[in-house]
């Protein structure tokens, strides 16, 4: 209760503060610059992170090459995870969420302010329309994205990772675009409950070497998926060990 009553009282009062700014980048979100609305919303949500006491260790960024476009795809474990990337990426980003996070008051207009996409899994009609404005943008929009394929944040006790979806894979496929598996650990200690209160909460992040489209040619999405997924849990099991040094 302690560590929610000392965020609350630290973030909350910030996010009232800069309500009205990202209210009004959310409404200008089709007619004004992408760079500068991005450019706010990343600021914001550096300020969060630090009121959160978060601290990002991340390794793998000199990997992400100057395309125009790919698609990183990183395990799930916390509410968090998608704004964290945006206050880690150097370069202009947005990512998929889940329907639901449209009704959050300020995470559904972050989302929408930087045009990502919401997709409910349950609506079929729905979640080809958002995976076909997502191959769309891959293959024309100077952006980068990110999708989470296991499509919800893992349940598991343990934080095991669920099976990654097939389907996830099929727009950045068709688009011929670069998969960067991603790796993350820590990320839900940060607002559950059960976990202990500390001076600082560290996040690891470790971006991995690109499936390019010459890799990926001959491979289905089931296979692409297995793959991504294999690297991605080798990864985790290797942050995991590498947190005791972190955690001293």
């Amino acid at each position: 209760m302690i560590k929610y009553i000392g965020f609350i009282l630290r973030v909350v009062p910030y996010l009232i503060f800069k309500y009205p700014a990202l209210l009004f980048h959310y409404l200008k979100r089709n007619t004004s610059s992408y760079i500068k609305r991005y450019a706010f919303l990343k600021d914001l949500i550096t300020n969060v992170m630090n009121g959160l006491h978060v601290d990002f260790h991340v390794t793998g960024l000199e990997k992400l090459k100057a395309e125009k476009s790919y698609i990183l795809t990183p395990n799930h474990q916390s509410f968090l995870d998608g704004l964290s990337f945006i206050a880690i990426l150097k370069d202009p980003s947005t990512f998929v969420a889940k329907i639901e996070a449209k009704k959050y008051p300020f995470v559904g207009k972050a989302i929408a302010t930087i045009n990502g996409l919401f997709l409910e899994r349950s609506n079929l009609r729905q979640e080809i329309k958002v995976m076909t404005d997502l191959r769309k943008s891959l293959k024309n929009d100077n952006k980068k994205w990110i999708i989470f394929p296991e499509g919800t944040r893992t349940r598991a006790k343990d934080y095991a990772m669920a099976d990654f979806k097939a389907g996830t894979f099929k727009a950045p496929m068709s688009a011929g675009v670069s998969i960067y598996p991603v790796a993350m650990w820590g990320s839900f200690r940060v607002l559950d409950i059960k976990s202990k209160r500390m001076k600082r909460y560290p996040i690891q992040v470790s971006i991995l070497d690109p499936i390019t489209p010459q890799e990926y040619e001959k491979m289905s999405t089931a296979d692409v998926a297995k793959l991504v997924q294999s690297r991605v849990e080798a990864e985790v099991e290797r942050l995991k060990a590498n947190e005791v040094e972190l955690l001293k």
